[in-house]
């Protein structure tokens, strides 16, 4: 792709012609970067037999890059306006089929026919992190995911223990995936600007969890328990959640070999595999 080629001319030419005002508050905000484009298409790593899922088709602009390098492109753009846009400005393009829809409406089930696929979407900041967890409920046939998110959400996704980013969505992005920033947007790549600075991260999805459990509904309602008042010492947080006498929940994490003053952020995906492979709730 033309590192010239001028996409906020081109944005602001589409806009004009279909008289379409970008809403901020629905994280209607168009990447006019080519090198950001470039960065993304490279994390995607697309091959010629490639089915990609593209959250928001937006003005079909990154779209037309993905159908140049997959067998297929599927894009869902809630916006029906955005929709219509993408569908004729997309209409030269045989492998590409853009559908008004909320991603978060698509079940697996929706998907069995399509064997498996990559994702690629520039997600609204106001629905991230439902729009993560709902592809982590897709990993059976995900391969793959390339998303540009708000940078501190990024931090969330990639920290590891012991930092105050670390939490719920770390531990599940990670159980079922590799994950890693490839590199941040600066406000100016996107039009309009967005309030925020954006960050660009693949996820890989794994074979298997790199840590085993033996009832996986069990260790996230763990995870989700052990961080609903993260602050607090880790044996009052689970007493009070699971219903438990605290001296029992102490007891069994000293068995563990875990300290019953220790907080919910201090503890690895490991460690809260065991707790949950050893307290079965």
């Amino acid at each position: 792709m033309p590192q010239d080629w001028s996409l906020l001319k081109e944005t602001k030419i589409l806009l004009k012609q279909y008289q379409f005002n970008p809403k901020k508050k629905l994280g209607q905000h168009f990447l006019i970067d080519s090198s950001a484009i470039e960065k993304i298409l490279k994390a995607a790593n697309l091959e010629k037999e490639d089915i990609v899922f593209e959250i928001g088709s937006g003005l079909g602009l990154l779209t037309k890059e993905l159908a140049k390098r997959a067998k297929k492109v599927i894009g869902f753009e809630v916006d029906e306006k955005l929709c219509s846009i993408s569908q004729r400005v997309l209409a030269g393009y045989s492998n590409v089929e853009i559908k008004r829809e909320d991603i978060l409406r698509v079940s697996p089930a929706d998907l069995h026919s399509l064997g498996k696929f990559k994702v690629v979407g520039n997600l609204p900041y106001y629905i991230t992190t439902p729009i993560i967890f709902s592809l982590l409920g897709w990993s059976k046939r995900l391969m793959s995911a390339v998303l540009t998110v708000q940078k501190e959400v990024a931090e969330r996704i990639i920290s590891p223990p012991g930092r105050k980013e670390y939490g719920i969505l770390s531990i599940g992005v990670q159980f079922h995936g590799e994950v890693e920033k490839i590199a941040d947007f600066k406000k100016e790549c996107f039009f309009p600007m967005p309030d925020v600075v954006s960050s660009l991260i693949r996820m890989k999805v794994r074979a298997k969890p790199p840590v085993l459990v033996k009832d996986k509904e069990n260790f996230f309602n763990l995870v989700r328990v052990s961080f609903s008042q993260r602050r607090k010492q880790l044996a009052n947080v689970l007493a009070k959640g699971l219903n438990f006498k605290k001296e029992i929940i102490s007891d069994k994490l000293s068995l563990i070999g875990i300290d019953p003053k220790r907080r919910a952020e201090t503890l690895s995906m490991d460690d809260f595999a065991k707790l949950s492979n050893f307290l079965i709730v």
